[in-house]
């Protein structure tokens, strides 16, 4: 096999397994490990892989835009432990903004049950209900145009309403997270909405389950260096915890 056939394979290999280690590739080509060191330090500089101790991760690949119903039902396990991780975030009394989502609707039964008071605000049109059985949970909907799919409120009203708070911590659920692209979003009407809770909070997390790492959405929230943790769940790959935690950023996991 000829040189760059084979990094056109190791291409092909990461790009369908979001990652490869050296080892193996010594092994199914049957060359040295300096050899495929040469390979990914000459592919990173093309922009194909990120290096990393190891062996190469893929550079963030597009997430699929999918309704609220579809990602309801998607990861649910991962998104229930990265939300008990985020409630060792929360402390009694908080002023919290939570973003609208999947991930939010799975963080609000754990703050109910694991909390007696607390302050919330946000742009999730239905959290009302959900929250309706804690009288001392004091809630604030920032309202505006309806986005009935989604649940959400957006536009100049709610952005508006969302500027005159001050909170201790803004968890955000954004499409996806990269080193190189940040915080992403699928969905374009809240964005700037997503962007004003960063600017008003104190402290701002991500709630993005390990699927959503290394991934980009196509509308840009803020850069990897923005949020104050990225909280996530035990099946983060190493290789990008290590990434992270090598580039500033603090990962919360299990």
């Amino acid at each position: 096999m000829l040189s760059f056939e084979r990094r056109n394979a190791i291409c092909d290999i990461i790009k369908k397994q979001g990652r490869a280690d050296i080892t193996a590739l010594v092994n199914k080509f049957g060359v040295s490990a300096e050899t495929i060191r040469k390979d990914l330090i000459l592919l990173e500089k093309q922009g194909h892989l990120r290096r990393v101790h190891g062996g190469a991760l893929a550079i963030g690949g597009s997430v699929p835009t999918l309704s609220l119903d579809q990602r309801a039902g998607l990861h649910l396990d991962k998104k229930r432990e990265l939300c008990r991780h985020a409630l060792s975030l929360t402390e009694e009394d908080d002023w919290l903004f939570l973003d609208a989502g999947s991930t939010t609707d799975e963080l609000l039964p754990l703050l109910t049950e694991n909390f007696k008071r607390l302050h919330i605000v946000t742009y999730h049109a239905t959290l009302v209900n959900r929250l309706s059985s804690c009288p001392d949970f004091e809630i604030f909907v920032c309202g505006g145009r309806l986005e009935r799919a989604e649940e959400y409120f957006y536009g100049p009203l709610t952005e508006a309403a969302l500027r005159s708070f001050r909170v201790n911590k803004a968890f955000i659920c954004p499409s996806a997270f990269s080193l190189d692209a940040g915080a992403t979003s699928c969905h374009f009407e809240c964005i700037s909405i997503m962007q004003t809770a960063a600017s008003i909070a104190d402290k701002v997390y991500i709630l993005a389950d390990s699927e959503k790492l290394e991934k980009n959405g196509n509308f840009r929230l803020f850069g990897a260096d923005k949020p104050d943790g990225i909280v996530t769940d035990s099946n983060i790959h190493e290789e990008i915890y290590s990434l992270y935690r090598e580039n500033g950023i603090k990962v919360i996991r299990g």
